[in-house]
């Protein structure tokens, strides 16, 4: 067995930084040629997780509502930090196919589209998937020839841990 000591100065440094307690043990950084396993316990490694179109099923986190023609306006459909799965299902109430709707991000500093959408007269539905920052929120914005169908899952939290389905407890 061959135990030799790392001689980079930085290296020992951020080592010794890093992990506080391991100064008084007299040692330092050491390569040896034993191979040492590291068993990793966590879900991720464990294959616990699961599959993403599972983790963003509609379940008890999903919020819905509506929005229905022959009101000119909007509704806030997000507010918290987060990813969000958004699932729109739309369609005109005009002959002609006419009306539509914007989904907006509002931000301190204005307001941006996110997307719009023109409508036709058949339903459509559309899947989107939107990160909500500090002090913002999304807002559906419809004009009055329009039903607007929409539900909203948080998928993630503001770091981009994945938040499981209620209910749902990985073994």
């Amino acid at each position: 067995m061959v135990d030799t000591p790392i001689v980079r100065e930085s290296l020992q440094k951020a080592f010794r930084q890093e992990f506080p307690s391991q100064v008084s043990s007299g040692r330092d950084l050491h390569v040896s040629d034993v191979i040492i396993p590291v068993v990793d316990f966590t879900q991720a490694s464990s294959g616990s997780t699961i599959p993403f179109n599972l983790q963003t099923c509609v379940n008890a986190n999903t919020t819905s509502g509506s929005y229905f023609a022959g009101v000119s306006g909007n509704v806030t459909i997000a507010s918290a930090v987060g990813f969000y799965m958004i699932t729109l299902r739309y369609n005109s109430l005009s002959a002609t196919g006419g009306g539509g709707f914007d989904l907006k991000a509002i931000t301190p500093g204005g307001t941006t589209t996110v997307g719009t959408y023109i409508l036709g007269t058949n339903i459509v539905e559309s899947k989107i998937y939107y990160f909500v920052s500090q002090s913002s929120s999304l807002r559906l914005d419809a004009d009055s020839l329009t039903n607007v169908f929409f539900s909203v899952t948080p998928v993630a939290d503001s770091n981009g841990n994945l938040i499981n389905p209620s209910g749902f407890f990985p073994q």
